[in-house]
C-alpha cells in the first residue's frame, strides 16, 4: 500500500449491449480465457427468457470475473465483425434499465441474486449490456464503461454483450466529490465500493480505485469554479466513514513523517504519469472526543477477562497520499534527510484539500497492549497542501507525541510492503477464495 507510520497512524503511501452499428471495434474471441464456454453454449444464453438461459449468463457473468479487463480488452480489432464471443468495448449513456432474478439454486454459489440489463447509447448506436455489478444508484442518464464478450450477433437483432466489471460515472451525484471525479472520468461505483471495507486491511481489490482516485487529484485543481472542500474532523471520519467515500473534503492536520513510495507497475506508471507518490503521516486534532477502540481478545495473561480498550485522546492518526509535494515540504524535507530521502521526519501544520478513500486497518506494537486488535484509521488523498504552521513553536502540543508516536513505523512500513505485493500480484485474498471454491466452480459450470 502506502508507506511508513508515526504514532500509532501508520504507513500507506495504495453486459450485455444493443448494437445497431456493426463498425465498432472487436476482435479475435475470449473463448480460451472463459474456461468451460464455447460459442454454442454463450449463443444459447441469450436472451434470458427461461431459467436455463438466465442461469447460463449468469454463469458467463462468472466466469467474466475472473478475466482481467487489460487481458481481455487486448483481444480488441478495429474493424472486425462482431460474433459471439468476440470483445466489444462499451461506453455510453443509460436509456433504459431492467432486472433479472438469478436461479435461486446458483445465488449462494455465483455470490450475486439478480443481473442488470441496460440499454445504452453509445455514440450513434443503441446498445444494451448485461451485469452483474452497475451501482444501485445508477440511473438513466449517467455515464457506463466497460470490457465484455458478445453474446448475441443475429443480423435480424441487437448483438448483446456481458460485461462483468461496468464502470459508473453518474451524470449528477449529490456528492461534491463525486461530482469532481466524475469530471475526471473515474468510476464512482468503485470509489463507493472501498467503503465496504472499511475497518479492514488495503488489499489488491482497494488498487484500481486508489490509483483512479489519484491521478485524479493531480489535475481536479485545474478545474474551473473548483468548489470549497467541506471541512471534516477525525471524528467525523471515523464515525461516518461508509458515507463519505470519494467526499471532497478540507482537513487541518500536523505532519509527522513524509515517505516517497516507489511505483513498480508499469500500467501505474504511465496512470499517474509518475514513478513514485508520497505518503504524509500525520494526526489531527480531536478536541474534547475520546477514541476507543475495543478489544475481543483475551488479555494475554488468560484470565478470561477482555483486555482493556485501546483509548486516544486530543489527537489521531490520519495517512495522505499524494502525487507531488508542494514546495515548502520539499524544501523541510531536503533539509531533515536530503534531496535523495526516502522517508524524513517533517513536523508541520498544514491544511488539505482531498478525497476521502476509507478507513484501513493494520496492526501496531501500541495495539498488542489491548489485546491485538487492529489500529485503523483515515486515508485521505490530497489534491492539495496549504501550508499553516505558526510562527510560535510546538503550537498544538506535537511534542506530546513523543515516543507514543513511533510505535507504528515498522508496522506501518510491514503494512505497505504487503499492499505492494498484493496489488503488484494482484488480489490474493480474491485469487485463493478462487482456488478454495475451483471444484465447486467446475461442476457449476458444466
Amino acid at each position: 500500500m502506502i508507506g511508513s507510520a508515526k504514532a500509532n497512524f501508520t504507513s500507506m503511501a495504495l453486459a450485455m449491449v444493443l448494437l445497431t452499428n456493426v463498425s465498432r471495434a472487436v476482435g479475435r474471441d475470449a473463448f480460451d480465457l472463459l474456461s468451460g464456454f464455447d460459442r454454442d453454449r454463450i449463443a444459447a444464453a441469450y436472451p434470458p427468457s427461461t431459467e436455463k438461459s438466465s442461469g447460463e449468463l449468469a454463469k458467463l457473468l462468472f466466469r467474466l470475473k475472473s478475466v482481467d479487463t487489460n487481458s481481455l480488452a487486448e483481444r480488441m480489432v478495429a474493424g472486425q465483425k462482431n460474433d459471439v464471443g468476440n470483445v466489444l468495448k462499451i461506453d455510453g449513456k443509460i436509456i433504459s434499465t431492467q432486472k433479472i432474478n438469478v436461479p435461486p439454486r446458483l445465488v449462494e454459489f455465483l455470490e450475486f441474486k439478480r443481473m442488470t440489463l441496460l440499454q445504452v447509447q453509445v455514440d450513434d448506436a443503441e446498445v444494451i449490456v448485461i451485469t452483474a455489478n452497475v451501482s444501485a444508484d445508477a440511473k438513466i442518464g449517467d455515464r457506463v464503461r466497460g470490457v465484455g464478450v458478445i453474446a448475441n450477433a443475429q443480423t435480424n437483432s441487437p448483438a448483446a454483450v456481458a460485461v462483468a466489471k461496468l464502470g459508473w460515472i453518474p451524470r449528477a451525484a449529490n456528492s461534491v466529490g463525486w461530482r469532481l471525479l466524475a469530471h475526471e472520468g473515474v468510476d464512482i461505483g468503485m470509489v463507493a465500493d472501498v467503503s465496504t471495507r472499511n475497518r479492514k486491511p488495503l488489499v489488491g481489490a482497494d488498487s484500481d480505485a486508489f490509483y483512479a482516485v489519484l491521478a485524479a487529484a493531480k489535475t481536479v485543481t485545474q478545474q474551473s469554479n473548483l468548489p470549497p472542500a467541506v471541512p471534516a474532523s477525525a471524528v467525523k471520519m471515523l464515525t461516518d466513514a461508509t458515507s463519505m467515500a470519494g467526499e471532497w473534503i478540507r482537513l487541518e492536520l500536523e505532519t509527522v513523517q513524509i515517505t516517497r513510495i516507489s511505483v513498480i507497475d508499469p500500467l501505474r506508471r504511465s496512470q499517474l504519469s509518475a514513478d513514485h507518490y508520497f505518503q504524509i503521516d500525520a494526526v489531527a486534532d480531536l478536541g474534547r472526543a475520546v477514541i476507543k477502540i475495543e478489544s475481543s481478545e483475551k488479555d494475554s495473561n488468560e484470565t478470561g477477562e477482555i483486555a482493556p480498550s485501546a483509548t486516544f485522546e486530543n489527537r489521531y492518526p490520519v495517512s495522505i497520499v499524494t502525487t507531488e509535494l508542494p514546495a515548502f515540504l520539499n524544501e523541510a524535507v531536503w533539509k531533515q534527510a536530503g534531496p535523495d530521502a526516502v522517508i524524513a521526519e517533517v513536523s508541520r501544520q498544514v491544511a488539505i484539500d482531498g478525497f476521502f478513500f476509507r478507513l484501513w486497518s493494520y496492526q501496531s506494537e501500541y495495539m498488542e497492549r489491548f489485546g491485538g486488535e487492529d489500529q485503523f484509521g483515515p486515508l485521505v488523498i490530497a489534491a492539495r497542501i496549504i501550508d499553516q504552521t505558526p510562527k510560535t513553536a510546538d503550537p498544538i502540543g506535537v511534542s506530546i507525541i513523543g515516543k507514543v508516536a513511533a510505535v507504528a513505523v515498522l508496522a506501518g512500513l510491514l503494512a505497505t510492503w504487503i499492499w505492494h505485493r498484493l496489488t503488484t500480484a494482484g488480489d490474493q485474498v480474491v485469487s485463493r477464495k478462487r482456488k478454495q471454491q475451483q471444484s465447486i466452480d467446475d461442476e457449476l459450470l458444466k
